[in-house]
């Protein structure tokens, strides 16, 4: 089984968003998966509690029975654990990063969040784990979103995903019907495209 976080010391950036969208993406794929909240505010559970379907498998944990849950979905024979951390500083962050096999940074493009990013970072390297920077909430036409993808490539060369995700209705509306993007956007629109772009980008780096 392995093991992707959705990482981030600051808040607003879509992290538990992507971690959805992109479990489902994964299941969509073939995999068994579970998809472990251990974001106090639990929005991911709440997303579970609102799904019609049964997978992925969605389990509430604090960090630090972090290790015991992916141990009890690695004997259920499940394929992938996709973690929800918490959207700030925290002591159990280096564990979170420790048991990752691969870290996925949400930021978006403004300064604060950037700098943010990079504490994270130093929390990932320090685990000696490889990462992985995902420029999310964007719009698109704005000249911003260009400067900072530049700057991330620029700054970690080779750790940021090609494909920038964009500030789009279909993933709230998904989200709130207990959906992924993948299942709810099913005419090849944008957030549909984006998220599958995202989750083959994030396979290619296990």
């Amino acid at each position: 089984m392995q093991t992707i976080a959705f990482m981030g010391q600051k808040g607003g950036t879509g992290k538990t968003t992507l971690a959805v969208h992109a479990a489902v993406a994964a299941s969509q794929d073939g995999y068994r998966v579970v998809l472990i909240d251990t974001d106090p505010q639990q929005s991911a559970t709440f997303w579970a509690n609102n799904r019609e379907a049964e997978t992925p498998v969605v389990a509430t944990a604090v960090a630090s029975q972090l290790a015991e849950v992916l141990e009890a979905a690695r004997s259920e024979g499940m394929t992938l654990a996709i973690v929800d951390s918490a959207p700030h500083s925290s002591p159990n962050a280096s564990e979170v990063a420790r048991l990752a096999d691969f870290v996925v940074i949400p930021t978006r493009a403004s300064a604060f969040d950037l700098a943010a990013a990079e504490s994270t970072v130093g929390i990932v390297k320090a685990a000696g784990k490889p990462f992985g920077f995902v420029l999310n909430a964007i719009d698109q036409k704005v000249a911003e979103s260009m400067e900072a993808l530049e700057f991330l490539e620029a700054t970690y060369a080779g750790k940021v995903a090609p494909y920038k995700v964009g500030n789009r209705i279909a993933f709230a509306r998904s989200i709130a019907s207990g959906k992924g993007a993948t299942e709810f956007d099913i005419s090849e629109g944008k957030a549909r495209g984006e998220i599958k772009l995202l989750w083959k980008w994030i396979k290619d780096q296990l």
